[in-house]
């Protein structure tokens, strides 16, 4: 067995072929049994390929090696010698790809063909010696060879352009496919700290192994210009803000499409996956925003530049940030780096503020955040944040209002954000770290829960639709058999009788046919539970009486029983009654009591819930005006009854008198609910002048975007403003 020192001897003559054949397997044999050898092997086998290169270099006439080697030459073969010592040291270890080592400290992209270094000759391989060092053997030094002369990638063009690096589309010629190719632009390759942060960029996006990250094939430098570059998935250039923009403007256009933010969801539950991966492995994004996210046409989401990430374990790159202003909102859009790291209009408060302490995963979720906030309003969170009074953005101004202001609304910049959506953005925005989500995935959850929720919600506001409109049907049934019932009293035999005995002044006939149209009515109310009263009015110049009048107890509802003679009304002409007194004969006329209250008439109608329907009479001898017949209807028991038995899926029923106040309060769970009865509906119903503008106009309001609403109007009147039924799916608490 040699020792170290004969075998340094032996390896040393070998560079000069003057090993005979026993010492060159002597040797060998050694090299297979000692780490250590091989390492002094493959530094000495270095420094005489340069040492070769710079005496063919010499012999061809270079003066730059000549005479002496100049300090460019030492540090390349210094550069060379350190090199190949830490990849032996790598793989003596247990061997990381030496590929995460950069080759040279300079880098440019020729446009040309880069070759990349081959991989080979990293491994530990156990060549002979002597046929490494053999210049006639043709297999010698051939991982050497092939890094020299090996050409994978052809640019084809530029796709984009940063402050450290520039994206090209290339061509592997060796796998024939396209790929991305980042490579360090000539002005930051002159930075110690750009080759630090573009080495670290490599590095982490090579470390996280994730279907929605980036992966990266190969780094390696260009041997002509020492520039490092490296090659990953080409995703195309169709990003998640290009969506965004497509699904919001089609949107403001009218032709939004569910499916569309269904699919910008799903892309964003991908985002937050990813992120929540790389959170597991120690790394903080810290620039997320909709242009670092790529989509494909088959719905592949891919994570995108990981330059300004941090790694929990890593100390902070920072430089001084100088920009004082910019005139529009590219600037802002760009990221920055520096003692303010991020986007501006993505950017959470902390980084705003320069504190890089507090900037941790909980930065990331409100980066997410942001992201969904663009999604849900086609809008960046901040853009309403800076007002200058010159009209121009001044980022410092920015910044600090992003630091100190409050958390973005989405509704704010888009009103039909859904709420509870709406919710979840806040949260994750919120100004306090610690009021986020608890990660990434917590958060992901949340937006798939929202959207698994959706397809529920969407059958159960379909149901309540229906509800709804059978209830507007069953109400406009009551209002028909209300209509045909007053049309039956009006022309009752009794009723001209009783004209005819006040004609011809004969109070015995006429209190006669009063008892018989009193049990007539009183037969009608007993077999209609829903009405409250029937009279029998007559009209003199501007004045009426009651001639006949038949009630429902206040608190006995099955007992109905006729006014006497000195209990009838007979006061002064009302609204109601002139727009009864109005009607061709047959023709009926609903109203609301609050409109035959007027001026404190009628007092025996303190029931403001009711409906009143009234028909014309007329004399059939002298076809004069004579009076009027009137049915009052309690609406409040109807949709008490129709709620209970009808509506299943709404909570609560509303309805609005035509000044948009709350007329009937119904809940089909807690039963009725008067504390909201009176008020204006302005002041408890969320979207209320969407509602009223949609039914005024279609009779219909449908919640296309929280699914809690749906209304429909019920016209009394021809061309008058009616009721306003609403429905709730969750309960309203007045």
């Amino acid at each position: 067995m040699l020792n170290d020192r004969k075998a340094s001897e032996l390896i040393s003559q070998s560079l000069a072929r003057e090993l005979t054949q026993e010492e060159a397997e002597e040797v060998d044999k050694h090299l297979a049994e000692d780490a250590n050898s091989r390492t002094f092997a493959r530094i000495s086998r270095v420094i005489q390929s340069s040492l070769s290169d710079i005496a063919v270099m010499a012999e061809s006439g270079d003066a730059s090696v000549a005479p002496g080697m100049p300090n460019e030459v030492k540090q390349r073969l210094r550069e060379s010698t350190r090199l190949a010592a830490e990849r032996q040291e790598s793989e003596s270890r247990g061997g990381k790809d030496s590929d995460a080592l950069p080759r040279s400290p300079k880098d440019s992209v020729t446009g040309e063909n880069i070759p990349l270094l081959d991989d080979s000759s990293d491994s530990c391989d156990l060549t002979p010696l002597s046929v490494l060092l053999d210049d006639t053997n043709p297999s010698r030094h051939p991982a050497t060879e092939s890094r020299q002369l090996v050409s994978r990638f052809t640019l084809t063009r530029k796709l984009a352009q940063g402050g450290l690096g520039s994206v090209w589309l290339a061509r592997d010629e060796k796998l024939k496919r396209t790929v991305a190719i980042k490579e360090m632009n000539v002005d930051a390759s002159e930075s110690t700290e750009a080759w630090q942060r573009f080495h670290r960029e490599a590095e982490i996006t090579g470390h996280l192994e994730h279907p929605n990250i980036v992966p990266l094939y190969q780094f390696g430098s260009d041997p002509k210009t020492g520039q490092p570059f490296y090659s990953m998935r080409f995703v195309g250039k169709r990003t998640l803000a290009d969506a965004i923009v497509e699904y919001h403007e089609r949107r403001q256009s009218g032709e939004e499409d569910a499916l569309e933010v269904h699919r910008l969801l799903t892309a964003f539950i991908g985002v937050c996956q990813a992120i929540g991966y790389a959170h597991s492995r120690g790394i903080i994004h810290r620039d997320l925003k909709p242009e670092n996210v790529a989509l494909d046409n088959f719905g592949q989401v891919i994570v995108l530049d990981w330059g300004l990430a941090k790694c929990s374990d890593d100390a902070e790159l920072t430089t001084q940030f100088t920009i004082e202003q910019c005139s529009d909102d590219s600037t802002l859009a760009c990221t920055m780096d520096g003692d303010v790291i991020g986007t501006p209009l993505y950017m959470s408060p902390e980084q705003a503020a320069g504190d890089l302490n507090s900037v941790d995963e909980r930065t990331d979720i409100y980066g997410l955040g942001a992201i969904l906030f663009a999604i849900l309003t086609g809008c960046t969170p901040h853009e309403k944040s800076n007002t200058s009074r010159d009209g121009k953005l001044r980022v410092k101004e920015l910044l600090k209002a992003i630091a100190e202001g409050d958390t973005p609304i989405p509704r704010d910049f888009n009103a039909s954000v859904p709420a509870d959506l709406e919710s979840i953005c806040i949260k994750a925005m919120s100004r306090k770290p610690y009021a986020r989500h608890a990660s990434a995935s917590s958060l992901a959850d949340e937006v798939q829960r929202w959207m698994a929720g959706q397809h529920e919600k969407r059958q159960q506001y379909n149901s309540m639709r229906i509800e709804g409109r059978e209830l507007r049907a069953n109400l406009q049934s009551l209002i028909r058999d209300f209509g045909t019932n007053a049309r039956f009293i009006a022309g009752l035999p009794p009723i001209q009788e009783i004209i005819d005995a006040r004609s011809g002044t004969s109070k015995d006939k006429e209190n006669v046919w009063r008892e018989r149209l009193a049990t007539i009515l009183k037969g009608l109310l007993q077999a209609n539970t829903d009405y409250t009263a029937i009279a029998f009015c007559n009209v003199d110049d501007k004045d009426f009486e009651e001639i006949v009048r038949v009630e429902r107890h206040s608190t006995e509802r099955a007992s109905v029983r006729s006014v006497p003679l000195s209990r009838l009304i007979k006061s002064k002409i009302d609204e109601f009654v002139q727009a009864v007194e109005q009607q061709k004969p047959d023709e009926v006329f609903v109203a609301l009591p609050a409109v035959a209250e007027t001026e404190g008439n009628l007092p025996n109608l303190p029931h403001r819930r009711q409906l009143s329907a009234g028909v014309p009479v007329f004399d059939e001898r002298t076809e004069e005006p004579f009076g009027f017949v009137m049915i009052e209807c309690d609406l409040q028991r109807v949709l008490e009854r129709e709620t209970r038995d009808r509506v299943r899926t709404a909570q609560q029923v509303i309805v609005l008198d035509p000044n948009c106040s709350i007329w009937v309060h119904a809940s089909h769970t807690h039963g009725p609910i008067e504390e909201s009865v009176g008020k204006r509906a302005a002041d408890v119903i969320s979207k209320i002048d969407a509602v009223t503008e949609a039914v005024s106009r279609q009779a219909e309001f449908i919640d296309d975007t929280d699914r809690d609403i749906y209304a429909t109007r019920l016209d009394l009147v021809a061309n008058e403003p009616g009721l306003v039924f609403i429905l709730l799916r969750k309960p309203f608490q007045g």
